[in-house]
């Protein structure tokens, strides 16, 4: 792939060869096929000359979706991502998935839109309130903290024993499942992968305790894997804390009893129970 090729900044399609677009809409068209949409770096205005070039096709509702594929054209990754527009709007409709499919809806180009159904799913996303869901979004966000419990002893078991081999694996799942779970319960609206994380500690305070230790465990200072699993145990702590209030009766106990197995273990200061417990009985 080359490296010198000019963009006026406004139009980043001019990054790729002249027809590119049109070429590969009238190869991904077809009788099942009613809309094609670029997304990605391309749609938002922020693609570079190693950005993929992202499509997808919408089939009708019915038709038989084909897997995900990527292929290289004239020196560019292409992703074709065939979905439906019933499925995307299904998607919107559920907290921890709008987060993420609300911003690109909102930001996709139509490269072909047969019946106008693209267009109005486009539209609606633009549309979008985040209220509706917030109830919805506080289920998601202390179930998933309740289930990442398992992955935090694991964490734990892996430092008592030394054996850093085990850290990785579950300190991944920590850190993507904790920020899932503040990004949902705020309704952070992610712009993309490449700002996720700075938009989630941006929600909760650049300076909180809850994205210092997100920064150390993801090593941003070059913190040791040990120092990293530390305070991925340290910012499972915070997490409960910051989402006390929206915390339902069924993940309480299990949070709360992660948590203080956390401080005994010397990895966080004890949190205060009767918070967590006095934050409302959620049904």
């Amino acid at each position: 792939m080359g490296h010198a090729r000019s963009h006026p900044a406004d139009d980043q399609t001019a990054l790729l060869p002249a027809g590119f677009l049109a070429t590969l809409t009238a190869e991904l068209d077809g009788p099942e096929v009613i809309a094609i949409a670029l997304g990605g770096s391309f749609a938002r205005g922020a693609a570079t000359v190693y950005s993929d070039v992202d499509l997808a096709p919408f089939y009708r509702v019915g038709a038989s979706l084909p897997p995900k594929r990527l292929m290289w054209r004239d020196g560019w990754l292409v992703s074709v991502s065939p979905k439906t527009v019933a499925g995307w709007h299904e998607r919107m409709a559920r907290p921890e998935w709008a987060i993420q499919l609300v911003p690109s809806a909102a930001q996709l180009g139509i490269l072909l839109d047969k019946e106008g159904a693209l267009a109005a799913l486009v539209g609606e996303a633009r549309a979008f309130r985040w209220e509706p869901l917030q109830s919805a979004a506080d289920a998601f966000a202390g179930g998933l903290l309740m289930l990442l419990a398992e992955q935090a002893l694991k964490l734990l078991g892996a430092l008592a024993q030394d054996d850093e081999a085990v850290v990785p694996y579950p300190l991944g799942e920590v850190l993507h499942g904790l920020a899932w779970v503040v990004a949902t319960q705020r309704g952070v609206l992610i712009e993309s992968g490449s700002t996720y994380f700075r938009q989630v500690q941006t929600a909760v305070g650049t300076e909180s305790a809850w994205s210092y230790a997100h920064r150390m465990a993801l090593g941003m200072h070059g913190e040791s894997l040990r120092e990293r699993a530390g305070a991925a145990l340290q910012l499972y702590v915070e997490t409960a804390q910051l989402i006390a209030d929206a915390l339902r009766l069924e993940h309480r106990d299990v949070v709360i009893a992660t948590t203080e197995c956390i401080a005994r273990a010397g990895y966080a200061s004890l949190p205060d129970r009767t918070n967590i417990e006095a934050s409302g009985p959620h049904a």
